[in-house]
């Protein structure tokens, strides 16, 4: 009996050790990534990640992370192809539960867009639009065999509030004739039910200018 409580206390001592060194590291890693030098290594991780696979300039003035929910962006560009501006733009802010996405679950609770400028452009005899680079280097191969359709791993679709300011967008696309140019200066609204697998939506109220 008494081997046997000495055997119970050494499991029970490695098991609180253990317990408490992951405690510990993710007590570490909440407190490093509030650090600015860290941050920063982050985000040049980040830009040099992009650069690397879509092949063109992308620059972020800054990145912060308030883990594990709020992402800022500051002062973000992206150039396309023919080295003009895709995109670029002062802030993007996203509210989002890492944790809900473990169960398949994509909570945004607050989006902002502030400054943003978007070129868009298919000129001439082009037959793709200035951004379908972006998409081919992301969409990776396509699946040789089909997968059967899961149910039970649905992603749900909760989104909170939208605020979009100052926000710039040009259009031209020569094939169609389309040359358009937007202007929002603000839009806010907070989003009800948003279920793409059902085409539901629902916007209670919507504020523009």
């Amino acid at each position: 009996l008494l081997s046997f409580k000495k055997i119970l206390y050494k499991i029970l001592k490695v098991t609180a050790w253990v317990l408490g060194s992951i405690i510990f590291l993710l007590l570490l890693v909440l407190i490093l990534i509030q650090v600015p030098a860290v941050q920063n290594f982050a985000k040049e991780k980040v830009v040099s990640y992009l650069q690397s696979k879509i092949k063109t300039k992308v620059e972020i003035g800054k990145l912060s992370i308030d883990f594990p929910k709020q992402i800022v962006l500051e002062k973000v560009y992206f150039e396309d192809q023919k080295k003009d501006t895709l995109l670029a733009g002062n802030k993007i802010r996203v509210d989002i539960s890492l944790f809900k996405l473990l169960s398949n679950t994509v909570e945004v609770n607050y989006i902002e867009l502030d400054g943003i400028r978007a070129n868009i452009y298919r000129l001439n005899q082009d037959t793709a639009f200035n951004f379908d680079y972006i998409v081919k280097a992301f969409a990776g191969e396509a699946e040789k065999e089909p997968v059967a359709e899961d149910s039970s791993a649905v992603m749900q679709f909760k989104i909170g509030k939208v605020e979009l300011k100052k926000i710039t967008a040009t259009y031209k696309d020569d094939i169609t004739g389309n040359d358009v140019y937007f202007y929002l200066g603000k839009f806010e609204t907070k989003i009800g039910t948003f279920d793409p697998g059902k085409s539901e939506y629902e916007i209670p109220t919507i504020s523009i200018a």
